[in-house]
């Protein structure tokens, strides 16, 4: 009688819901810190895909919103829904602007602010009162207690 032991096969489970891997990553360390999320500022990848894996993430504007300005389709009378929307579209806009992110997050009370790494600004985010939590990805965490 002989017996035979091999390493055990791993599989990569399927992303049934075709998101990307960096989104993926990002979802997974969000729910690690375990913090509760509020009006999360995101660039529009992100905003485009984190629903799908976890539908409780509480966005600032989502993408459907997001194809709302581009196509410029929103109207509306109310001159706080109007600001609402400016505020946002220069969020989506220009990613790069890191100072206007923080005012925005500040402005709608924000506690996560995700930023694409190629416009990171740590010293700046640090001096707003936000915390880096990690990287996942191309993506950069932080919160704000």
């Amino acid at each position: 009688m002989s017996f035979q032991f091999a390493a055990p096969k791993l599989a990569v489970p399927e992303n049934v819901y075709h998101v990307e891997h960096e989104i993926a990553e990002l979802d997974d360390a969000l729910r690690e810190s375990g913090r509760s999320i509020q009006n999360m500022i995101a660039p529009r990848a992100v905003c485009a895909q984190i629903r799908e894996l976890d539908a409780s993430v509480n966005l600032l504007y989502g993408e459907d919103l997001i194809e709302r300005m581009i196509a410029q389709d929103t109207v509306t009378e109310d001159e706080t829904e109007k600001q609402f929307i400016s505020d946002c579209a220069s969020i989506v806009a220009v990613p790069a602007a890191v100072d206007n992110q923080i005012a925005m997050a500040e402005k709608y009370n924000s506690n996560c602010v995700i930023l694409e790494a190629d416009y990171d600004d740590q010293t700046l985010m640090e001096s707003a009162g936000y915390d880096c939590y990690g990287i996942a990805g191309s993506y950069v965490i932080y919160f704000r207690e």
